[in-house]
């Protein structure tokens, strides 16, 4: 087996090795944050509109049994003789993980407290989770984690690099998407390097990795897409046409959050590919305003 001494995260200015990845690794830290929501604003937080609002509200639901789903294929692979750095992010990534899925339950009781089929939609997620945890083998299961990992990471870049996407949500959401959007481009490396160090670099593994990408992105939309509308009729709004319009301008209009999306998505086909090759680590220097903010209690790591 190969190890993942040349994939690894990239400093602030990072040379690239041969292999494609730069260097040196970086640990992700897990930070014990809380995030107060208001339930009030569940429908409309997002700016006062209610498709967005729903848009993100619908991704959330996936994230609790996602989040547990990641830990397990990631931690199926955890070996004594990784290297040091590689386990100390693979334990760090558990930790972040494990915390994200608990906000997102609390924020998602917010959500099923008002559209109650949500919570319905949320078991359809956990039941076919599970299937594949039962049918699929445990490198299929570390495959798809890599794929959703990597439509984390750059839903995050995009996220975190337009303004125009958080400036109008209610601020304690705001928080909460940063924070999550942050810790995932803070970890967005480890699955993978797990993958090659457990897997190599092969043209069969190479092969798994996009497979798993394009069967993971069709699976989450097939999700999403109905659960999305479902939102939007309950709450009387799927005919709302100036709704729509915002909710275009934001997805693939003017700001293009979906559109943004297209190239990252079809880097990671590339047979070089490593998540840090796109080294937008800067951006982590925000985590420490928002963790100073809301950490949970005394004593929580900033």
């Amino acid at each position: 087996m190969q190890t993942p001494s040349n994939h690894v995260v990239s400093s602030m200015n990072p040379q690239v090795t041969a292999a494609g990845a730069p260097e040196p690794m970086l640990i992700p830290t897990k930070r014990n944050l809380h995030f107060d929501l208001n339930g009030d604003r569940i429908a409309d937080w997002y700016g006062g509109n209610r498709h967005l609002s729903h848009f993100l509200n619908t991704l959330s639901i996936f994230f609790p049994e996602g989040e547990r789903f990641f830990i397990q294929s990631v931690r199926q692979f955890r070996q004594p003789d990784m290297p040091a750095e590689l386990t100390a992010a693979v334990n760090a990534f558990i930790a972040q993980e494990s915390l994200h899925g608990r906000e997102h339950d609390a924020y998602n009781k917010l959500f099923f407290d008002y559209f109650p089929q949500a919570r319905e939609n949320e078991q359809i997620v956990t039941r076919s989770l599970r299937r594949m945890q039962r049918r699929r083998s445990a490198s299929a299961q570390l495959a798809a984690t890599m794929a959703l990992e990597h439509l984390t990471a750059i839903m995050a870049d995009a996220v975190l690099t337009d303004a125009r996407l958080t400036d109008t949500m209610e601020p304690n959401y705001r928080a909460l998407w940063q924070w999550h959007a942050l810790e995932e481009t803070e970890h967005k490396a480890v699955a993978f390097d797990v993958w090659v160090h457990t897997h190599g670099k092969t043209l069969k593994n190479y092969l798994q990795r996009c497979f798993g990408l394009v069967t993971a992105t069709t699976i989450f939309c097939a999700f999403v897409t109905p659960f999305f509308l479902q939102a939007l009729r309950s709450d009387g709004v799927i005919t709302d046409g100036k709704g729509w319009l915002v909710f275009a301008r934001h997805m693939v209009g003017e700001i293009g959050f979906l559109r943004k999306l297209v190239l990252p998505w079809l880097a990671y086909l590339r047979p070089g590919f490593h998540p840090w090759r796109h080294n937008n680590r800067s951006q982590l220097t925000r985590l420490d305003a928002i963790a100073a903010m809301y950490a949970r209690e005394k004593g929580a790591t900033a």
